[in-house]
């Protein structure tokens, strides 16, 4: 058998086949579509599956990020209510201070007017 009989064998075979699939394409195509649903409804549950994980731990990240939260906002609620202790604390020792102040000035303003009153009742009178 020389090459051009093999090619034409070869032609014909293939010929033979495309004919036998085109006379089957409805079944074939059938027969992919019910592949390719299955194929696509794994590939969905699969999808499913994977969002139902990704909520699950998202929904637990959140849980865990507001209990953090909440945490924070205890620590500077206590922190605010301890400043607020100091200042209050800081406005009375002032207060004190001020007051302790203004007595010590008016204690030597009294000892002062008594000297200088001492002092010019101790002049000789003046004629």
């Amino acid at each position: 058998m020389d090459m051009m009989d093999e090619l034409e064998a070869k032609a014909k075979e293939l010929a033979a086949k495309a004919k036998d699939a085109y006379a089957n394409r409805d079944e074939l195509l059938a027969k992919a579509k019910a592949e390719f649903t299955e194929e696509l409804q794994e590939l969905r549950d699969e999808v499913s599956e994977e969002l139902a994980e990704a909520k699950v731990k998202a929904n637990a990240l959140f849980e865990k990020s507001k209990l953090a939260m909440a945490d924070a906002l205890d620590d500077m609620k206590d922190k605010a209510s301890d400043l607020k202790d100091k200042a209050s604390g800081l406005k009375d020792k002032t207060s004190d201070l001020a007051h302790d102040a203004k007595d010590k000035a008016s204690d030597l303003a009294h000892d002062a007017k008594d000297a200088a009153k001492s002092k010019i009742d101790d002049l000789p009178p003046t004629a």
